[in-house]
Order: structure tokens, then C-alpha cells, then sequence
């Protein structure tokens, strides 16, 4: 005789002779304790690779936190390094600024010399002239005496008179030499006093060149200090940047470390959400400010088209969006290649001295200010001031469209450099 038996979904088949009169229940008793039996060895198979995986997760969970500390510290190291480099470079600057001071002052005592010196020789000059107009005066008054003497002496025959005509005439002869003797070398002096005065002149206008240069240079190397402690009060501002994948539009192409942003030609196999942008080609940054001042940069070498800035976190992701303040975004854009616009409420085109490579970010929000600069050269490129933010911003991105490959290099979140070249 056979017989079927269920328990917990499954069928034992029991086979029974004619004879066997009392074995069912004893049958019944075994099948239910090996059916115990299976069912607690599975629960504690379960048990066992659960803490098994626990095991795994706190060991797992132990490097990331060994990791996180070594970087730390590394980049603690280099922080320091970087700001004794950068203390070190001021106090040359201001030694440098020390020094061309002093020399400044050296030239001007130098300049006020030769002004003095001119002065004194023009007016030894003035007197000389004047003691050359009057002994020419006198030349003339006696050329005149003598040639009336000769005139008288020739209308007179007495010897006495011509005798005594002859000696006053031999007199004004002497007197006429002596006074061309003096008269040539008044001529010789003056003309000395005229080239000293000339090369005097000459020294003064070196000098005042020489001064007007060193005080250009010098204001030069303020401006330069000025720019430069206030290119490194905003980098060390610096924050840590990477891309949100989840507010990517859906043909972006990011990098494993969240760096790296480009436009592909096909749609990226991502789930639509409502973080996520569309159509409009750009993605957050996932770090978010609602305080304080904070600072990157980001790579634009070989693009064609792209779109920096900052938007605030409630902004409209889906449809066609203009990049206004008034929707909540503060960017600037290139175009075409070479047209560079901020995108203002009234768009303003800017006129840059070169094409940056690297475009640095910067936002103070208690101030209001959104600040773009060529992060190589440090000229400034535009900024939005006195906006009043209320909620937390974002680093804005757009790497434009590929263009069949002719925009296809990628937008890069690149470290900052706290040294200078």
C-alpha cells in the first residue's frame, strides 16, 4: 500500500504492506523531525553568510576609512607646503618693493641735485652774457674814439699833438688787445658754460626718464602684488568639485571620478528622474553652498563651446531654459569659438586680452558676488554683484554641443594651484 504525505510544499511518498498496522504514526514522527532538522540547517546557513558579509562590509569599511585619513593627511602636507611657498614669494615681493623704493629716493636726491647745479649755471650763464654785451659795447666805443682820433690826427701836422695822438692812439691799441684778449675768453667760457649746460641737460633728462621708469616699474610691481594677494585670498577658498550623474542630461559622457564632462552623439543609458536636465545640455556639480566663499576651476582648452557658473539648487531642469539670473543661474559663455558673452538678464559680451584655458569660479554669498577669472593669467572677466541668495547654489556645467566632433574635448574639473609661476 503507498501513501502521500505533504509538508512545507513538499511530497514524500510512503510505502505500507499489508501487515504494517501501527507504523504511521511513527512515520508521521520522523518526517516532521527531519523536516526540523532541514529547515533550522537552512536558517543556520543564513545566519552564517550573513555574518559572514558582515565581516566583509566592516573590513571593507576599515580601508575606506584608512584611505580617507591618508589622503587627508597628505593633503594637509601639501596645503602647508604651498602656503610657506606662498609666504615665502611675498616677503620677496615686498623686499623687491623695499628695495626700488630706496633707489627711488636715490634718484630723486640725484634729480634735485641736477636741478640745483642747472639752476646755478643758468645764471652764471646770464652773467657772463651780460658781461660779454657790455665789454662788446665798450669794444665799440673805443673802435670809435679810435678811428675819430685817427681822423683828427690826420688833419694835424704839430708834432706835439701828433705825438700825443700817437700814445693815446698806442694806449687804445693796448686796451683794444686786452679787451678782445678778455672778450675770447668770455666766447671760450661761455661756450664751456653752454656745453656743461647741454651735457647737464642731457643728465637731467636721463634722469628724469630713468626716474619716470623706475616709478612705472614700481607701480607695475604694486599693482602685481595687489593682484597677486588677492588671486591667493580667493584660492584658498578652493573646494572639492565633482558632477552629480543623476542631474546629467541624458547624452552626457561623465568620468569615473565625476572630473570629467563631454557631449556624445548617442543617449547614455541613464533612468530619467526629475534631478535630471533635458533637453538642455548640462549637469550640477554635487556639492552644494549656502554659506561662505568657496572657489574652482575648470579646463577649457580646445573647446569650441561651454557654459560655466553657478545656479541655484530649485531651478527648472526640464524644456528649453534660458540661463538667466532671473531663472536662477549666474554663467558665462563662449560661442562660435570666439564670442564670450555673460548671460545677464541684458546678455554682455566680453572682450578678453586672450583665450583662457582654465576658468577659475568664484562665489562670496554673504557678499552676493558670482566672479569669473582666466585662472593662467588672472584677468578678470566678469562678475555679478549685490545678488541676493537665498538658497543653496550649485557649480554649474555645460560642455556645449559636440558638433560632430568639432567640440568633442571635454570640460575639466582640475585642481588648484595655490603657487604661482
Amino acid at each position: 500500500m503507498e501513501m502521500l504525505i505533504n509538508d512545507d510544499a513538499q511530497t514524500y511518498r510512503v510505502h505500507r504492506s499489508p501487515n504494517d498496522k501501527d507504523e504511521p504514526e511513527d512515520i508521521n514522527t520522523d518526517l516532521s523531525k527531519n523536516t526540523k532538522k532541514a529547515r533550522n540547517h537552512k536558517i543556520f546557513g543564513f545566519y552564517k553568510l550573513a555574518v559572514v558579509l558582515l565581516g566583509l562590509l566592516c573590513l571593507l569599511l576599515l580601508a575606506v576609512i584608512i584611505g580617507l585619513s591618508i589622503k587627508t593627511t597628505e593633503a594637509r602636507h601639501q596645503l602647508e607646503l604651498s602656503h610657506n611657498k606662498q609666504d615665502k614669494e611675498k616677503h620677496q615681493l615686498l623686499a623687491l618693493c623695499n628695495n626700488l623704493t630706496g633707489e627711488k629716493d636715490q634718484l630723486q636726491t640725484s634729480f634735485n641735485n641736477l636741478k640745483r647745479e642747472k639752476s646755478q649755471l643758468q645764471t652764471q650763464y646770464s652773467i657772463l652774457k651780460n658781461k660779454t654785451s657790455q665789454t662788446e659795447a665798450q669794444y665799440d666805443t673805443l673802435a670809435k674814439e679810435r678811428d675819430e682820433l685817427q681822423t683828427f690826427f690826420t688833419g694835424h701836422n704839430k708834432q706835439a699833438e701828433h705825438n700825443q695822438l700817437q700814445a693815446l692812439y698806442n694806449n687804445l691799441t693796448a686796451e683794444k688787445d686786452q679787451l678782445q684778449t678778455s672778450f675770447n675768453y668770455l666766447n671760450r667760457t661761455m661756450s664751456h658754460l653752454q656745453t656743461q649746460y647741454s651735457i647737464l641737460k642731457n643728465k637731467t633728462s636721463q634722469t628724469e626718464s630713468q626716474y619716470d621708469t623706475l616709478a612705472k616699474e614700481k607701480d607695475e610691481l604694486q599693482k602685481y602684488f595687489i593682484k597677486h594677494e588677492s588671486m591667493m585670498e580667493i584660492k584658498k577658498c578652493a573646494v572639492d568639485v565633482t558632477l552629480d550623474p543623476d542631474t546629467a542630461q541624458f547624452k552626457l559622457i561623465l568620468s569615473a571620478d565625476g572630473k570629467e564632462v563631454n557631449h556624445g552623439n548617442t543617449r547614455q543609458n541613464v533612468r530619467d528622474s526629475p534631478k535630471r536636465f533635458g533637453p538642455v545640455i548640462c549637469v550640477l556639480g554635487k556639492q552644494g553652498f549656502s554659506s561662505g566663499k568657496f572657489y574652482y576651476e575648470v579646463q577649457v582648452e580646445g573647446k569650441t563651446d561651454w557654459t560655466l557658473g553657478v545656479a541655484r539648487e530649485s531651478i527648472t531642469r526640464k524644456g528649453v531654459v534660458s540661463l538667466t539670473p532671473g531663472n536662477g543661474y549666474w554663467t558665462i559663455w563662449l560661442k562660435n569659438e570666439t564670442e564670450y558673452m555673460a548671460k545677464n538678464d541684458i546678455p554682455a559680451p566680453l572682450f578678453l586680452k586672450e583665450k583662457p584655458q582654465r576658468v577659475g569660479v568664484f562665489v562670496d554669498y554673504e557678499a552676493g558676488q558670482v566672479s569669473f577669472y582666466d585662472a593662467d593669467s588672472w584677468y578678470h572677466m566678469y562678475s555679478y554683484t549685490s545678488v541676493p541668495f537665498t538658497e543653496t547654489l550649485h557649480p554649474f556645467f555645460s560642455p556645449g554641443n559636440n558638433y560632430g566632433g568639432k567640440n568633442a574635448s571635454p570640460l575639466i574639473i582640475t585642481p588648484v594651484c595655490l603657487t604661482t609661476s
